[in-house]
């Protein structure tokens, strides 16, 4: 009993101690800014979209008090910017607790973008280091200024890439836009007839879509431009999205050139869908060498004419096909403008052969001869 008497009064006790000396529930630390190194105030850079190179920001870290960890944020904000609302906040890996961050030429290349800096300008942007240890936060107590040049273009390269618009064969309803050829990543091209309207270029035919132009050589970000035609004729159009670089030529002609006679002895006329044709030709080399291959005249928005060739895919073609030769033999590459190289052959003479050129999206540039 005496056991059980002595236990309350010791529970008592400490009850009575703790309503005596209550838990300290403020917790009190401090944190220090975080002294800038890179980049240097003033940095210049010149972004190149097809480099690996990145922009190193480093700082040291901000001195806590309690010991307790920092954690920091990069901010970059218009030079006019508050950094109330920063273009761009990033942290590192590992908790973002280092005190280095990489950015690549495409991602600062987007981040001058998002600030207002147009494609092939030059623009002032600046930043700052943002540190909090959980319980209270600073920020550098400098910012620095740096100048960002963009490279033309737009800001990222599409997977795929359509052709849009009243001036376009057909027309501007977004779902029957012309899936255009991706000859690689960020390369796209058509062969296309343009009329009178506008036209452009969007990544996909259904929702809504980011849309492009191509003005003055340049791919840029934009609704429409009005078409360089005033009545349906072809044109090649190529977009590099990794240069910037745009061309929208007109197809002069196409025709079949006769290596035997050094010159074009057949022309075709567009029909449509990037296609070229001769109905009804008469097919004959007795006597005569049977080798052939493509000449193609391009004009640019000045007028500046430009050959080009397009034949088999090396010097010699051997014997002429057969109605079992693979689909390849036939595809269209570029060539040069020698007389014998690089060339087709007949598979037979016929007075009706329908020539087919085929500049279509769908896989390879061909050309089909039905005898």
């Amino acid at each position: 009993m005496k056991r059980i008497v002595f236990a309350i009064t010791c529970i008592a006790a400490l009850c009575s101690a703790c309503d005596q000396n209550d838990f300290e529930t403020d917790i009190h630390t401090t944190i220090d800014a975080p002294p800038l190194l890179a980049p240097e105030q003033n940095t210049t850079m010149v972004l190149d979209r097809l480099t690996n190179a990145v922009l190193l920001f480093d700082w040291d870290k901000a001195k806590t008090g309690d010991y307790t960890q920092a954690y920091y944020k990069l901010q970059i904000d218009r030079e006019s910017g508050d950094f109330s609302q920063p273009v761009y906040t990033g942290q590192t890996d590992s908790g973002a607790i280092v005190t280095k961050l990489q950015l690549t030429h495409q991602q600062l290349n987007k981040i001058a973008a998002t600030a207002g800096v147009a494609a092939g300008a030059k623009g002032k942007l600046k930043w700052r280091i943002y540190a909090s240890n959980g319980v209270v936060n600073t920020t550098s107590a400098e910012t620095r200024v740096m100048e960002i040049g963009r490279p033309l273009g737009t800001v990222a390269s599409p997977n795929e890439l359509y052709l849009s618009g009243s001036a376009t064969e057909a027309g501007a309803d977004l779902a029957k836009a012309i899936r255009m050829k991706k000859l690689t990543d960020g390369v796209f091209e058509v062969f296309t007839a343009l009329t009178a309207g506008d036209f452009h270029f969007v990544n996909a035919n259904t929702g809504t879509p980011e849309s492009f132009i191509a003005e003055n050589g340049v791919v840029l970000d934009g609704a429409a431009v009005a078409s360089p035609a005033s009545a349906p004729k072809p044109y090649r159009i190529t977009l590099n999205f990794n240069t910037g670089q745009a061309a929208v030529v007109e197809i002069k002609s196409v025709g079949l050139w006769f290596a035997f006679s050094n010159d074009v002895t057949v022309p075709l006329t567009y029909d449509k869908n990037g296609i070229w044709q001769s109905l009804n030709t008469t097919v004959a080399y007795t006597g005569k060498d049977e080798r052939y291959k493509f000449r193609v005249m391009e004009a640019d928005a000045q007028g500046v004419e430009t050959v080009k060739f397009y034949g088999y895919s090396a010097k010699d073609s051997g014997g002429r096909p057969t109605a079992s030769t693979p689909a390849a033999y036939y595809n269209l590459l570029p060539a040069d403008n020698s007389q014998w190289d690089f060339t087709y052959k007949f598979r037979q003479e016929s007075i009706r052969a329908n020539i087919y050129v085929k500049f279509g999206t769908g896989g390879a540039y061909t050309h089909e001869i039905t005898y």
